[in-house]
């Protein structure tokens, strides 16, 4: 009977805690929540508890609950069930005032510390949270960022505005007040150098920007998680800001590059977009992409490398110059969603269809491998005028481990 009572369990999950809950989601939300009151874990009756779903929905605050927001949705339920994790609220970019926010960094010759980052931290819990410790960190732009590896705190420094003569990458803050009562939120300031022209993925302005809380009470556990985007959901101590902002020209293009970083299981990629009209098309190296035609494979000595190992033109699809449309393209790949699919080059470009989700089951990247990645919306609408986003998000085993979007806001009024 305990295989129809967790399936029931599970159902119940996805209705309170949203559609897009993944296994791995379920799995820490049930662990959380048993009970082991009265028995000796793991006990025989019970292994390591039993279910209790009056509190695996609405899950009570702790004492100490030092939080950041991962969406603007976010209420600090640990995991965070959304689909989109790494567009936190909390995390802001500042002009060298403080006093006005901007799209995306900029790195200044003179003016070192040309970007102040405002952090948003929040208290949950019932009681009083004494010296929580803030540490700000950036990263290239990634679907999944490694902790600690690809976490980078040069370039930081504190001490209070308007001069943060101190450099380093962690203040502290003495106390955040429970939840409900005044100071149960406190903004804290950050000066960032990022990095000179020439040594990003794209146009030198888009970094992720990663926030971690600890606290005696409340640590974030990254390394328990396996370090790196997974603790993101998994933990409400950790929150990213991994979005680049361009303007939406009339008649023009518009692009992002960034890595898919392999992980320990299967990665995919699931890219949405909230765009009234233009094309979505995703760009990656062929070696990444699964393929089932017996013929070409039959072509290979050897058994086809994943992206990371071995050249990446010595692959067999990286010869073949062909398109396909249609279902040809999720017979051949698996991917679901797509218009067409065009391999010129050792390049494989994927087009979305018309208002349809681009779903790549299988992206094949070696583990830890930082594969360069883009995408481009072909002649991009915002006929409401409003700011649109384009969402790439990746899955290692079925679990969210990242993401990166592109926000397109409208042209300013002079401009073609």
């Amino acid at each position: 009977m305990s295989a129809p009572m967790v399936a029931g369990a599970c159902a119940l999950l996805f209705q309170c805690r949203g559609p897009a809950t993944t296994q791995a989601d379920l799995k820490q939300i049930l662990e959380n929540t048993a009970g082991t009151t009265g028995l000796v874990i793991p006990s025989n009756a019970f292994g390591f508890g039993f279910l209790q779903m009056a509190t695996a929905c609405t899950t009570p605050a702790p004492n100490v609950d030092v939080w950041l927001r991962d969406h603007a949705d976010d209420m600090g339920i640990e995991p965070f069930t959304g689909p989109v994790a790494w567009l936190s609220p909390d995390i802001e970019i500042m002009d060298r005032t403080a006093t006005t926010l901007v799209p995306n960094p900029t790195h200044h010759p003179v003016r070192r510390f040309n970007n102040i980052i405002r952090v948003t931290v929040r208290n949950r819990g019932t009681q009083r949270a004494r010296n929580t410790d803030v540490y700000l960190y950036w990263a290239d732009p990634a679907t999944n960022i490694p902790f600690p590896a690809a976490w980078n705190s040069s370039g930081i420094c504190t001490g209070g505005l308007p001069d943060l003569p101190i450099e380093g990458n962690k203040l502290v803050l003495p106390q955040l007040m429970p939840a409900g009562t005044a100071g149960d939120s406190i903004q804290c300031h950050f000066g960032w150098a990022p990095p000179a022209p020439g040594s990003n993925l794209h146009g030198d302005d888009h970094f992720c920007l990663l926030v971690r809380l600890e606290n005696e009470s409340d640590p974030s556990q990254i390394n328990s998680f396996g370090g790196g985007w997974v603790s993101v959901t998994a933990k409400n101590n950790i929150a990213l800001h991994n979005v680049h902002v361009q303007e939406a020209v009339p008649g023009m293009d518009s692009d992002m590059s960034f890595y898919v970083v392999g992980s320990n299981d299967q990665d995919s990629l699931i890219i949405s977009s909230e765009l009234p009209g233009g094309q979505v098309a995703l760009n990656m190296p062929v070696q990444a992409l699964p393929w089932r035609d017996i013929k070409l494979i039959e072509q290979s000595p050897a058994r086809r490398a994943a992206f990371g190992c071995g050249n990446h033109f010595d692959d067999p699809l990286a010869r073949l110059q062909t398109t396909l449309h249609g279902e040809d393209v999720g017979r051949l790949t698996d991917i679901a969603g797509a218009e067409m699919l065009d391999l010129r080059d050792g390049v494989a470009t994927v087009t979305a269809a018309k208002n349809e989700r681009l779903c790549v089951p299988q992206v094949r990247v070696v583990e830890g491998v930082r594969m360069p990645v883009s995408i481009r919306i072909v002649k991009p609408k915002l006929d409401d005028g409003k700011p649109r986003r384009v969402h790439v998000a990746q899955y290692s085993g079925g679990r969210l481990i990242g993401g990166v979007t592109l926000e397109l806001r409208p042209a300013k009024k002079g401009k073609p």
